[in-house]
């Protein structure tokens, strides 16, 4: 870092100096003031506290000779008073009374006495003369009272004989003044006292008369103590007088009388004197002590009621009294108040001076600091400031001159101040002073030009001098800009021009005029550029005039296109940055033009591509919806009829010809759906739904779905979950199964044998959102990296031979990472060639607040059960005990059958027998139903429920499984909630619902039976998918009327109603169904008639086209049965609606109606199966015809009852499972009776519990007897056929007028419906026409069957 210049160390010397000058006066300023205020607060202290003892020695002055004069008063109204009783006991009656009393020496008289004493006083003459004559001494003498009292102390004359406190016949012998009076050589006494009599306080002055050997008596003068209230008057001072006890004798102030002061100090007084004495205990009164010192002495310092008092005290001579003199400490407030304003004056005073003296100095520092300043500014300053003083007479002289002068100019300071003239001279030899006006000039300094401003302005004086102050600055970098801008300015391509709206164009460079084809820069200026010629007439359109109007107001830069036109004509498009500024307080503006003719045209050029390319995109769309709505119409009925066809029994190899047409059918309509999400998420047109749902539902209907086509293929299918995944959740559960489906079914088609495992967990969880992550393992052929690498890739496969040998369109995967994205999530892949794949993905979905009710995933009913688990798939055993173990269940796994039950045994001898046992149906060796067999043998008391899981069709097992007994059969995947659902059931749980019927098979009949009885209109202009419907609807018990067009369902509507509802196609002849849609809205009358669209138009325009013209729902073709009849039920209501269950599905009939059987209990144990019933009935009665034989074989004897109760146990299980409630109670009861503890003790007890088991047998064989024979009249032909009049016959006939109508329609159904009939009423087949209705119908020959039906019905 360079040194500082001279002249600027010198400045900041001279800056700090008078800075620190201000700061050490200011320091001492502030010692100062604190000796001043030391000083102040010393004196006003000192002189404060000399005022308060002068004041206080002068009270006390004055109180000494207050006190003095009390003394001598008091002292001479006790001598005079003390006097009396001698003068007195010298008087002759005195004298010659006692000595005429009997000298009695009893102290204390008696009431008696006494109150003879006293009547004597006044009845005796000479008593009462002696009274009267002290009654004239007290009123001559001006005392309170005179006594008289006799040697022993008895009272024997009184001044106050008369009044009813007369003192005569007390004794006084115990007072003071009267034991001095007989005891003192002087004869006399005295004693401050209170009258025993009156109660008020006095002086008591006695003398004893006689000789001290040989007295006669004591007289007393008392005098009251208010009797010298007048020596005590004070106004300000508190006068009284003590007695040695420290008690207030008497005083100026009443309420101290007869209360101990503290002035004695702490006296010890007996109660009982105190009694005597003052007639009373004396309070204390409530001073408080404390010392001061006044004139170098101590004085006693009282506390009374807040006000401090002096305490100034004289003994009476000759007595134990002393007189005092409290004296208020009153003004001391004021004086000090008056010391400390004084002393605050004077320090005030010494604080103005100070503060006056320091505001001196500060004023002065801050004047040279301005200076300092000023000169400090003007040589920072990025110029050099100078003064030139130019007197009236004389040559001129530079006052100042800044920094800088020396780099600037070259010339120095002191040379300038030398030689003023050099620095004028550097402008031109005609200057010989400052410039009035700025002039710029060059240099050459150090060999390179240097460019210097001068200015200045002149100040005149009045005395004709003039003062020049001005600054020369460097603009050399500045003119170096200058340079640079104008080069740029002039050889730029971009076109600038400058101009205001007043004078036009002021200055433009060679551009612009190029660009404006103009001769030079003279042929534009003057030119407005936004008036002709450099614009057309009428340029200015409403977005441009808004941009100008957004410049003016804000000042900002904007950009906007023109149309211009060159100075010859031509117009062209320009893109134009306009820039506003202020110069010399005008506003100007600064326009860039370019010439953006050629990027027009390129843009005209690719807005013409891109409304071709959108065009070709609408044209693939419609291309599309077209195909489609072409496809799924015949694909509608090829899949309705093999539907139709399917549920006809058809010979083995039609069927199967029939089968693999439906499945082709849907694969193929699977491949359209991939087709038409690639095009609405191409096109952006695929919203995802968000609502509540089930997780168990996705995954249950997933299993639904793949579990057909791991069945097909032979291998196992497995699900795995947590238990505390959650499963009410918010989202779009069609697309999370769509790609569950997706995935499973990519795994299923690439793996031969082996296993696919489809699991789902939490990868993270909060309060409101959950994220799953699912995996779908394989083990089938796997992927290279290279495949890996293309995989999610629309229309692609690994490789050719991929799609070659398994099939395919490469959409599955596309569609299903697109998908996953749209649901907050990701998808990949692991895999290996030869060794399988795992495909992964995950997916955000919402947490249901308050979900619905349903059952967990865990049930603590499972707690303790035993389960044994048998499964020759390594994978199923771990997948189903995992997840089995998560129940509670206390799991055992095997892999055989025969392994499976080594493990039984081992575990029924160790007394801890499997409760459930869960076996695999087709496994090597033993299979899951031998296994059965050989579990169920057991004793009934330790026969565990047997449970056959399977991946191949559960009617199939059901059938292989028949009379084994097992408790269920589970198709797999096994998810948890069913395995849950099972447990519970067989295990004796309540349950919600069957779950052995699908979810979507219960909600198609639910929705068939809401619509049974309605009648709707069907328009629809295609034949096959007409009469496809009509069967569909007919079936469901619906009354279908049917149009070919829009028109014809209009007529119909207005002669053939009313109607439920509208099934309408779209795209029809005459009148299509939008057109029809909107003329029904236009009817008021049937604005609220439900209008549902039944179209193969699947495309996301076409739902948004059906509901704008007014459509309520939306159906595609080809027909989901399960979707359409949701639809349908969701909005059509039957005006007539038919019994529950429908026709085709009828109740017990009449034939089944058994008093010993409750049929509807055996039917729903049979799921409706009405022939199963039946066959579960004839087994009963082949196998226990002969339960009595056989028990009376096994009745126990010597205690072994294991026989005959398995035979009861067995009858008891099979008669629940007919609905035989009677002979259930009954086995019960009986079975009972066998297992009792009397039942097990031998001979010995037999005799005391035969007749109670011999009562239950005998019941128990009574009710099979009666079951027997109502399954044996079932099967008997009835004496009254049902085509007669029975009970039935109402109901038969409508099923005959259903039956006719499918007769007349042609239709299939007319088979199986006739086929149900002979099931339920059995008689039916001894009908001499229906044998013949059947055969027709077994040949299809309708003509025939209308025939034999009207011969039947007739």
């Amino acid at each position: 870092m360079s040194a500082a210049p001279p002249g600027a160390k010198a400045r900041t010397a001279d800056t700090e100096r008078p800075a620190i000058g201000l700061r050490q006066t200011l320091r001492k300023l502030w010692q100062t003031a604190a000796v001043w205020t030391l000083v102040v607060a010393g004196a006003t202290a000192w002189w404060a506290q000399h005022e308060l003892g002068q004041q206080r020695q002068d009270a006390l002055q004055a109180s000494g000779r207050r006190l003095d004069n009390l003394q001598g008063a008091i002292e001479l109204s006790f001598q005079q008073l003390g006097a009396l009783p001698g003068v007195l006991g010298r008087q002759a009656d005195v004298v010659d009374f006692l000595q005429s009393q009997p000298q009695d020496t009893t102290v204390v008289l008696g009431d008696a006495q006494r109150q003879r004493l006293r009547e004597q006083a006044v009845q005796d003459p000479a008593r009462q003369r002696l009274n009267r004559q002290l009654q004239g001494e007290v009123r001559e003498l001006r005392v309170g009272r005179i006594l008289l009292n006799a040697a022993n102390g008895t009272v024997l004359a009184d001044s106050a004989f008369d009044q009813p406190h007369s003192a005569i016949g007390i004794n006084n012998r115990g007072r003071r003044y009267h034991v001095q009076a007989l005891e003192h050589p002087s004869g006399k006494g005295s004693q401050f006292a209170v009258s025993q009599t009156l109660k008020n306080p006095g002086f008591y002055f006695s003398a004893r008369v006689g000789s001290g050997e040989a007295p006669l008596g004591v007289v007393v003068v008392a005098q009251d103590a208010t009797a010298l209230d007048r020596l005590f008057d004070d106004p300000v001072r508190r006068v009284f007088l003590t007695d040695e006890q420290g008690v207030v004798l008497a005083g100026n102030q009443a309420n101290d009388v007869l209360k101990r002061s503290p002035l004695m100090g702490m006296m010890s007084s007996d109660r009982d004197d105190d009694l005597r004495l003052y007639q009373q205990q004396p309070a204390a009164l409530p001073w408080t002590m404390d010392s001061t010192r006044v004139g170098g002495r101590a004085v006693p310092l009282l506390t009374i009621d807040g006000q401090r008092h002096m305490a100034l005290s004289r003994p009476l001579p000759n007595s134990k009294f002393t007189a005092w003199v409290l004296v208020p400490l009153q003004g001391e407030t004021a004086l000090m108040a008056r010391c400390a304003t004084t002393g605050l004056v004077a320090l005030l005073c010494g604080y103005w001076a100070m503060t006056l003296r320091a505001q001196r100095l500060r004023r002065l520092a801050g004047l040279h600091q301005s200076e300092q300043t000023l000169a400090d500014m003007a040589h920072a300053l990025p110029l050099t400031v100078f003064r030139w003083h130019q007197p009236a007479d004389g040559a001129g002289r530079f006052t100042f001159i800044g920094d800088g002068v020396q780099p600037l100019l070259g010339l120095s300071a002191t040379a300038l101040q030398a030689q003023p003239g050099l620095a004028w001279q550097l402008m031109g030899a005609q200057h010989d002073r400052p410039p009035e006006r700025a002039i710029e000039f060059s240099l050459q300094r150090d060999g390179l030009p240097v460019w210097v401003r001068c200015e200045s302005r002149c100040t005149r004086q009045a005395n004709g001098s003039r003062t020049w102050n001005g600054y020369w600055a460097d603009i050399t970098a500045r003119k170096e800009v200058e340079a640079r801008t104008n080069a740029v300015f002039r050889h730029t391509p971009s076109s600038f021009i400058f101009y205001n709206p007043e004078e036009g164009i002021t200055r433009c460079n060679p551009s612009a005029v190029a660009l404006f084809r103009g001769d030079s820069e003279q042929s534009l200026l003057g030119l407005m550029p936004s008036r002709p010629p450099l614009s057309p007439p009428g340029a200015i359109h409403p977005e441009a005039e808004l941009a100008l109007d957004r410049i003016r107001q804000t000042g900002q830069a904007e950009t906007l296109e023109w149309r211009h036109t060159r100075l010859d004509g031509e117009p062209f498009d320009a893109e134009v940055v306009l820039i506003p500024f202020v110069h010399n307080g005008r506003q100007q503006f600064c326009g860039i033009v370019q010439d953006i003719t050629a990027r027009k045209h390129t843009e005209h050029a690719l807005r013409s591509a891109q409304q071709a390319a959108e065009a070709a995109t609408l044209a693939k769309t419609h291309f599309l919806a077209n195909m489609s709505h072409e496809i799924r119409t015949p694909m509608n009925a090829i899949m309705g009829m093999s539907h139709l066809a399917l549920l006809d029994e058809l010979p083995p190899k039609a069927r199967n010809y029939i089968e693999k047409v439906h499945r082709a059918a849907a694969n193929l309509l699977q491949i359209l759906n991939d087709v038409l999400d690639v095009s609405k998420i191409e096109s952006g047109k695929l919203e995802m739904e968000r609502t509540d749902f089930q997780l168990e539902t996705v995954i249950s209907h997933m299993a639904d779905v793949l579990g057909v086509r791991a069945e097909e293929k032979g291998m196992e299918l497995l699900f795995t979950a947590p238990p505390d995944i959650p499963t009410a959740l918010i989202g779009d559960p069609t697309r999370l199964g769509q790609v569950l489906i997706n995935l499973g079914t990519n795994a299923i088609k690439f793996t031969d044998t082996g296993e696919v495992l489809i699991g789902c967990e939490v990868q993270s969880l909060d309060a409101a959102e959950v994220t799953l992550h699912f995996w779908v393992r394989d083990s089938g052929i796997g992927m290279s990296q290279e495949q890996l690498d293309r995989l999610f890739l629309p229309f692609t496969q690994g490789d050719n031979s991929t799609t070659r040998q398994y099939g395919g369109t490469g959409l599955g995967l596309a569609i299903s990472r697109q998908l996953v994205e749209m649901m907050g999530g990701q998808i990949w892949v692991d895999s290996e060639l030869g060794k399988g794949s795992t495909f992964h993905f995950t997916a955000r979905f919402g947490v249901q607040s308050q979900p619905a009710n349903r059952r967990a995933l865990l049930a603590s009913e499972m707690q303790g059960k035993r389960l044994l688990l048998v499964d020759d798939n390594a994978a199923a055993r771990e997948v189903l005990g995992d997840m089995t173990r998560r129940m509670g269940l206390d799991v055992e796994v095997t892999d055989t059958g025969e392994h499976a039950l080594n493990r039984m045994r081992a575990a029924l001898a160790e007394g801890r027998p499997h409760h459930i046992l869960l076996s695999d149906w087709k496994m090597p060796g033993m299979d899951g139903i031998t296994f059965a067999r050989h579990a169920l043998s057991v004793p009934p008391e330790h026969r565990p429920c047997v449970l056959l899981v399977t991946a191949f069709a559960r009617e199939e097992a059901l059938k292989a499984a028949e009379g084994v007994g097992l408790a269920g059969v589970l198709n797999k995947p096994v998810t948890p909630s069913t395995l849950l659902d099972t447990f519970s059931r067989v295990l004796g749980q309540s349950l919600p619902a069957d779950a052995s019927e699908p979810k979507t098979q219960a909600m198609l009949k639910q929705a068939q039976r809401q619509l049974a009885g309605a009648r709707v209109l069907l328009v629809e202009d295609q034949p096959l998918n007409q009469e496809l419907a009509c069967d569909l609807l007919e079936r469901a018990g619906l009354s279908v009327v049917t149009a070919s067009n829009g028109q014809e369902c209009l007529d119909k509507l207005s002669t053939e109603g009313p109607f439920g509802g509208v099934l309408m196609d779209c795209q029809m002849p005459v009148m299509d169904g939008y057109t029809a849609t909107e003329r029904i809205r236009a009817r008021a009358e049937w604005k609220a008639l439900p209008v549902i669209a039944m179209t193969a138009s699947a495309m996301a325009a076409d739902r948004e086209r059906v509901l704008q013209c007014g459509m309520n729902d939306h159906i595609t073709k080809p027909l989901d049965l399960d979707r359409m009849f949701g639809i349908m039920a969701r909005w059509i209501t039957p005006a007539r609606p038919l019994p529950s269950e429908g026709p085709g599905v009828a109740g017990p009939s009449a034939s089944l109606q058994l008093a010993s059987l409750d049929t509807t209990d055996g039917l729903n144990r049979c799921m409706g199966n009405l022939d199963l019933y039946r066959r579960l009935l004839k087994g009963f009665a082949r196998t226990q015809r002969d339960f009595a034989q056989q028990m009376a074989a096994a009745m126990p004897t010597a205690g072994q009852t294991d026989d005959a109760t398995a035979l009861v146990h067995t009858l008891k299980g099979l008669a629940g499972n007919i609905g035989a409630r009677v002979l259930l109670e009954r086995t019960t009861a009986l079975e009972a009776e066998l297992r009792s503890p009397h039942a097990q003790e031998g001979h010995a007890a037999q005799g005391t519990v035969t007749a109670a088991r011999d009562a239950a047998l005998d019941a128990t064989l009574a009710a099979l007897d009666a079951v027997l024979a109502d399954i044996d009249r079932m099967g008997r032909p009835s004496s009254d056929p049902v085509w007669g009049n029975g009970p039935d016959q109402e109901a038969l006939q409508n099923h005959w007028a259903h039956l006719s109508r499918l007769v007349g329609d042609q239709d299939a159904q007319a088979r199986e419906l006739l086929q149900e009939l002979l099931g339920n009423w059995p008689s039916l087949r001894q009908h001499p026409q229906v044998t013949a209705l059947k055969q027709a119908l077994d040949r299809y020959d309708f003509d025939n069957a209308r025939d034999v039906l009207a011969r039947v019905q007739g």
